[in-house]
């Protein structure tokens, strides 16, 4: 099976706008230009000064800023498909050009590294995808994780960013579908050079649905997906287990439940993984910069973030409101969507209850690493941000 690598490593975003901006700095490291000069903040400066509206980065900005520094080598292309993106997203990769395309509902960007083909796609050559390698530039704690260095502050989400992002290419289309903004529906921005291979063939069927499908199942079906080539990036030893962090139930549009799966070998937790909720299918996995010990925090963490969260007409810190809480976490579950409070589906949030007879009824979302913090609301990321 070829791949298509443009071994463009991947940097977290430094703030919750600045995806555009981390964005550029991947794609333009990895044209060789020197990464210690790609400054997040400048070049969000760049992108914020050509914008006069609540987006963050439109397309053409983004273009012309990449084109400011590597003059005429990238363009923005409007597709009417997400498999018509995916042609240009591939052609650019062959030519060891990563592009930007835009997911998830409020255009958030992200970087294309490589592609997973049965066949070498070339002119006339019929061709079907099967993975998607993406950096997503949400926040993470990178410090010492390649290209940062042991004292780069970027990042503080108690994660270490997901260095290699493998997406099944069915889950892959249906993220790029997911913008309506007519600022970043169906738009790629990718090398210049002439586009001369075919559109992909149709994807594989999805699996049959499965019920009851469960945590177990769910293990399961990683480690039966689990292909030559993402195993050999996630463990040198190749042996790897597998251990549900539960169901994760989507509060978007056009994003399904999923159970979140940690992957461990002898070092830790090495990956996380998303297998439908329905169907053994693995959609998304993602290879964590550096192994973790833990990646779930405990019942005393989370009970402790909750009760010093101070929330208004709430139990606070006192002792003897100890059994309210944990009254309220036997009635919690895990949710996502994205938001400014988190961009990736590999860090989710426990849902607890603020009690039923609240109208109407509110919630805590408490990140679920391992240092959780509370939030009371889970706020729509910027577009383009």
């Amino acid at each position: 099976m070829p791949y298509i690598r443009t071994m463009c490593r991947y940097h977290v975003q430094e703030k919750p706008n600045f995806c555009g901006a981390t964005a550029a700095m991947m794609i333009l490291a990895q044209q060789g230009k020197d990464i210690d000069k790609l400054d997040q903040m400048a070049l969000y400066g760049v992108l914020a000064s050509a914008i006069g509206s609540g987006i963050a980065t439109l397309p053409a900005a983004l273009v012309n800023v990449l084109n400011g520094e590597i003059p005429g080598a990238f363009r923005l292309v409007t597709e009417n498909s997400a498999s018509g993106v995916a042609r240009h997203v591939i052609q650019s990769l062959l030519h060891k050009i990563p592009s930007a395309v835009t997911i998830y509902g409020d255009g958030h960007w992200a970087v294309v590294e490589g592609v997973s083909t049965d066949v070498d796609p070339t002119l006339g050559q019929p061709y079907k995808v099967s993975k998607v390698w993406m950096h997503n530039p949400s926040p993470g704690a990178v410090a010492g994780v390649p290209p940062h260095k042991p004292d780069d502050g970027c990042g503080s989400l108690g994660l270490p960013g997901i260095k290699e992002d493998g997406y099944d290419y069915r889950d892959w289309l249906s993220l790029v579908s997911l913008p309506e903004d007519a600022n970043f529906k169906s738009k790629c921005v990718v090398s210049s050079q002439p586009t001369q291979i075919e559109q992909p063939m149709s994807p594989f069927p999805l699996p049959p649905a499965e019920h009851p499908f469960n945590k177990e199942r769910a293990e399961l079906a990683l480690r039966e997906n689990l292909d030559f080539e993402t195993l050999s990036r996630l463990s040198p030893s190749g042996e790897v287990t597998a251990k549900s962090l539960g169901l994760v139930h989507s509060l978007a549009e056009g994003i399904s439940d999923y159970y979140l799966v940690s992957v461990a070998d002898d070092r830790g937790i090495i990956g996380l993984a998303r297998i439908d909720a329905n169907r053994p299918w693995l959609r998304s996995i993602g290879i964590l910069g550096r192994p973790q010990e833990q990646i779930v925090p405990d019942g005393k963490k989370v009970l402790h973030a909750l009760m010093n969260s101070e929330i208004p007409s709430i139990p606070g810190s006192l002792p003897e409101f100890d059994w309210w809480w944990k009254a309220r976490l036997e009635e919690s579950r895990l949710v996502w969507r994205p938001c400014q409070e988190s961009l990736s589906p590999y860090l989710p949030f426990l849902a607890v209850p603020l009690g039923a007879n609240l109208q109407p009824q509110r919630h805590a979302f408490v990140r679920f690493t391992i240092e959780p913090s509370v939030s009371l609301e889970l706020t729509n990321p910027l577009q383009g941000g």
